[in-house]
């Protein structure tokens, strides 16, 4: 249900941009939320993914690593926006 109401909470937000800002701005915006969805993607590494395929057997041999992993992967995430800025 709320990742429901985030979509259409999206689109209405897009509807209300495209009619509150010009032709440039919206390219821009195009831009940003592409670059950002990317590093999205990229920033958890796999992580989770990984700790959920191990099981509960190698967690606790795991959670420490993968803490720092995480930690770097947000961190590079974070970097990759900052120099995206303009």
């Amino acid at each position: 249900m709320s990742v429901m109401l985030g979509k259409v909470f999206g689109a209405i937000a897009q509807l209300l941009l495209g009619r509150w800002i010009t032709d440039e701005q919206y390219g821009d915006l195009a831009i940003v939320v592409s670059v950002a969805a990317i590093v999205k993607v990229l920033q958890d590494g796999g992580v989770p993914q990984v700790l959920i395929q191990r099981g509960e057997a190698e967690f606790s041999r795991l959670m420490g690593p993968a803490f720092w992993l995480s930690i770097a992967f947000g961190v590079v995430s974070g970097g990759l926006l900052a120099i995206a800025a303009p």
